[in-house]
């Protein structure tokens, strides 16, 4: 006798697809990879007229096999390192110069990705220039912007600044890794939500606004529409006439939209591929000027990638503890030192920064359980030492 359970599930899933909900999506992609862009509606993001070239470095050989740590603690030749990460690609730029790229099979240069939670700091540069220019300001209630929502307790005394900075005291449910919890996760809805004004005018107050600081994409989404708001454009066309054609990429870029002809989804849709993703990284690396043209202020770039002092615990407890400002990631262990920052998304997504060798490093990969081998590859290309190396041996395979 045949078993009904297969056929019907079979037959809900063409159901929920014809419908294009949200519930369809989160069964039929659920855990997202960096190609989940192509399950979108999308706003184009065209390029410059003229791409910026970047030179090709000479006399840099070894990089593959030098000792990096790896997430279990072990020390493993890089090239080893990226397999087992499923690092898709991993591009690594010296003082404007090609010094090392690494592509997984089928993979190439011009491939666009998925760059899921950097996107948030891709979207911190619009917040820049809106508070720049006059548009906003951080201190406005976010009801000055979205009148819709006055009158509602929820967003009572909600600040611009406290949605920059995840202070809002919305409640917010994260993916857990247990299905059933996921399926019904804000991390989920706002990830494949068809929809996303119904889902940010249902927000619910669980605190004060400015009480804790907690992760969640809806502060940033809630942001994407007061700078839509205080500026009467799309997201897409302020940033490629402010900032994507004004930096010599070589490729269009995508915003990832809720829906055909919606929102672009600033919290995690934002699609690149990796040489244009270090272009943006170049532009943050020389305090928003890009040969000689500010095209970010200087004091909105180094706000975003300057340590807090004021603060002594991380948001992220890493061994290399991760502070969160303006949408991008400060380590603080030994920052006094490195001076670096970077754009972090989900499977491993990241844009890397460290000015005192003038290193930039863009990371596509398809597995979240990432270490932070990205100052020893800068030190190692500058010559220096690495003070948490601590002479770190590659491990040798052991027999299973």
């Amino acid at each position: 006798m045949s078993r009904p359970w297969p056929r019907f599930l079979a037959i809900l899933l063409v159901f929920l697809a014809l419908c294009g909900c949200t519930t369809y999506r989160i069964i039929r992609y659920r855990t997202p990879g960096p190609t989940i862009h192509r399950a979108y509606a999308s706003r184009t993001v065209p390029s410059a007229a003229q791409p910026f070239v970047f030179g090709q470095a000479q006399g840099r050989e070894g990089l593959d096999s030098i000792c990096v740590h790896d997430v279990d603690g072990a020390w493993r030749p890089l090239n080893d390192y990226l397999k087992r990460r499923s690092v898709l690609a991993f591009l690594v730029i010296q003082n404007d110069a090609v010094v090392y790229e690494h592509y997984a099979p089928g993979v190439s240069a011009g491939t666009l990705w998925n760059v899921f939670s950097a996107s948030k700091s891709v979207f911190s540069s619009l917040v820049g220039l809106a508070v720049a220019r006059g548009k906003l300001r951080l201190e406005d209630p976010v009801t000055k912007y979205l009148t819709e929502y006055a009158g509602n307790s929820n967003f009572e005394n909600v600040t611009v600044a406290q949605l920059l900075t995840m202070h809002s005291g919305f409640r917010y449910s994260r993916t857990t890794g247990h299905p059933l919890h996921d399926l019904r996760s804000d991390d989920a809805r706002f990830q494949y939500g068809t929809d996303l004004r119904p889902l940010l005018a249902q927000l619910k107050r669980e605190e004060a606004p400015g009480t804790r600081w907690a992760y969640k994409d809806s502060d940033t989404e809630l942001l994407g529409r007061v700078i839509e708001r205080a500026t009467g454009e799309t997201i897409s066309s302020q940033f490629a006439r402010d900032v994507w054609q004004r930096i010599g990429t070589e490729h269009d870029a995508t915003w990832s939209l809720d829906r055909p002809g919606g929102l672009e989804k600033v919290s995690t849709g934002f699609n690149a591929t990796v040489y244009d993703l270090a272009r943006f990284g170049r532009l943050y690396l020389n305090g928003g000027d890009w040969n000689g043209t500010q095209v970010l202020p200087r004091e909105w770039v180094e706000a975003s990638t300057t340590l807090d002092r004021t603060r002594t615990e991380p948001e992220v407890r890493t061994w290399w503890r991760m502070q969160h400002n303006h949408l991008w990631w400060i380590p603080m262990v030994e920052w006094h030192r490195e001076r670096d920052f970077y754009a972090d998304g989900h499977a491993g997504q990241r844009i890397y920064v460290h000015p005192p060798t003038r290193t930039i490093i863009v990371q596509i990969a398809n597995d979240s359980r990432q270490d932070f081998p990205f100052r020893r590859i800068a030190k190692y290309l500058a010559g220096t030492s690495f003070p948490l190396a601590k002479n770190g041996v590659c491990a040798v395979p052991q027999p299973k």
